[in-house]
């Protein structure tokens, strides 16, 4: 299926939905909203008061990023083309309109802890995406600035810091990955984030490694991004989304080639989760995608030395776990499609994790 982008329209994401409702805001363990942040600098709070990090850390706080529900679709450029031959398109919606459906980001499990299987999938109204890498305090994954992410940790690990949290939050899982994804590429019309949006903190960086989180504070819920790969990025107020750290997430897993996804009782081998079909073994630059919807910009070809389509890295070579973000020396490799599948539930590499609810 090839990849191709409509012409772009005119319009002002800052006036619709669900571009409109993403802010940082402070979340309790329970997943209550207690204070929004300012717009335009998140050291203070939305009434112009300063933020006490100090206080925030102790009162068991996570800086998150809102994301309202929506929407979506994907159809053919032309009428009746299911495989997509000719291109594609995406389109997002606030209301249920005809022919979309609820982003399965969406429909979550808050009842039970996150690698529960009992638990009952339910539409939300919002999901909390994590404002700042994870970092990892008396036995909690949490997202906050000021802070040294952690390296070196399974998925296994990360998954029992996250759920440390309570019922319903857990790392970084797929369909929330791929929701912000769309949300970017609907938004710019560009699948070359690194040019759109910004290099992310990716190069020349092997002296200094990981950097701490809160490098984009100063830009409240605003997107930011430069060009010299010294500087961390923020897309509506998630920074690093690529670049600093890779990161684990959860509900994916490829087995035996197949694509597993799901949405609620995370494990180690992906029992459990709805399958997909079946995935390729590459490695570079992302050509293709694949055709089912719900599989959101997983890649189904690669080129290993054009930067063209996606623009973004991918690597299939075995079962395991996925990756997303890119880390402090992977410069064109990172962006918002970086995409790879090399660790198992042992593996530790350069990896962190980040913290979703």
């Amino acid at each position: 299926m090839s990849i191709k982008l409509l012409d772009k329209r005119p319009f002002n994401p800052d006036e619709c939905y669900p571009w409109k409702g993403m802010r940082r805001c402070a979340l309790t363990k329970s997943g209550t909203v207690f204070k929004y942040h300012n717009k335009d600098n998140t050291n203070l709070w939305e009434d112009g008061t300063k933020v006490d990090w100090l206080d925030y850390e102790k009162s068991g706080l996570n800086c998150m990023v809102e994301i309202p529900k929506f929407y979506f679709k994907k159809v053919g450029f032309n009428e009746n083309d299911t495989d997509f031959e000719n291109g594609h398109a995406w389109y997002i919606s606030s209301i249920p309109d005809d022919g979309f459906e609820l982003h399965p980001a969406f429909m979550r499990c808050r009842d039970k802890l996150c690698d529960d299987p009992t638990g009952e999938v339910k539409k939300v109204e919002y999901r909390y995406a994590p404002a700042f890498l994870g970092s990892f305090i008396n036995g909690n994954l949490r997202s906050l600035p000021n802070k040294n992410p952690k390296v070196e940790i399974t998925i296994s690990q990360s998954r029992d810091y996250a759920k440390a949290n309570g019922n319903g939050w857990s790392i970084l899982d797929y369909n929330l990955y791929f929701a912000i994804q769309l949300l970017y590429s609907i938004e710019y019309g560009d699948y070359d984030s690194q040019t759109a949006l910004g290099r992310g903190y990716v190069d020349g960086n092997l002296e200094t490694g990981k950097i701490n989180t809160g490098g984009t504070l100063q830009y409240g819920n605003h997107s930011y991004g430069e060009t010299t790969g010294k500087k961390q990025m923020s897309y509506r107020g998630i920074e690093d989304f690529w670049g600093n750290c890779a990161y684990w997430m959860d509900g994916f897993f490829r087995g035996y080639n197949n694509i597993l996804i799901s949405n609620k009782g995370f494990n180690n081998t992906g029992s459990g989760y709805k399958n997909f079909g079946v995935i390729g073994t590459f490695v570079g630059y992302i050509r293709n995608i694949q055709i089912n919807k719900n599989c959101g910009f997983i890649p189904s070809k690669n080129n290993k030395s054009d930067p063209g389509n996606l623009y973004d890295y991918g690597v299939f070579t075995c079962s395991g776990f996925a990756i997303g973000g890119g880390c402090w020396c992977h410069k064109d490799n990172s962006g918002v499609f970086q995409f790879d599948i090399n660790g198992g539930a042992s593996s530790m590499n350069d990896t962190t994790a980040s913290v979703s609810f």
